[in-house]
């Protein structure tokens, strides 16, 4: 009987221990998201086509269930028409479902240190906004929000539109 020897790592962490950033571009919002809070990375062509007049975008099949995907454009605000440029879908557990973000392009950095925040103004910020700090990564302004503000805000998006 032929044994395959799997080294290990001691290095390998469980996904929600990833540290770093997933850098999301909405438009011309640089938006920063702690990779731990992404569950997967899809192509947004992967989403059913949502039907005119609900609030979703799109919505992603897994094993049988559909979860909602949303287009926000570069001030958070619910788009009804996702536009082209936005190609990918960051899905995020929600508690027992999953809800999804859709981007123009995503980049990843590998740790945590890799933005330099700073507190937002208090004239910026706002208690509804799930973004906390700002950062300047390679000269552009880069909105970060904090572990779980995403879901969270998309949670809330999802319950005051409605969806099943």
């Amino acid at each position: 009987m032929n044994q395959v020897a799997i080294p290990l790592n001691d290095n390998i962490q469980p996904v929600r221990e990833v540290p770093g950033w997933l850098i999301l571009s909405i438009d011309n919002l640089k938006l920063a998201i702690p990779q731990k809070d992404a569950s997967t990375i899809e192509l947004a062509s992967a989403l059913e086509v949502s039907v005119d007049g609900e609030a979703e975008a799109g919505w992603l099949d897994r094993n049988g269930r559909m979860w909602p995907a949303y287009s926000l454009g570069a001030h958070l605000e619910l788009q009804e028409m996702p536009p082209r440029t936005r190609r990918f879908c960051i899905m995020f557990d929600a508690g027992d479902k999953q809800v999804g973000l859709l981007c123009d392009q995503i980049r990843m950095l590998p740790s945590d240190d890799d933005l330099s925040l700073q507190a937002m103004p208090e004239c910026m910020a706002n208690e509804e906004s799930p973004l906390q700090w700002l950062s300047l990564l390679e000269g552009n302004m880069v909105a970060a929000a904090k572990s779980g503000g995403i879901v969270k805000y998309m949670a809330e998006l999802e319950a005051r539109y409605g969806s099943d």
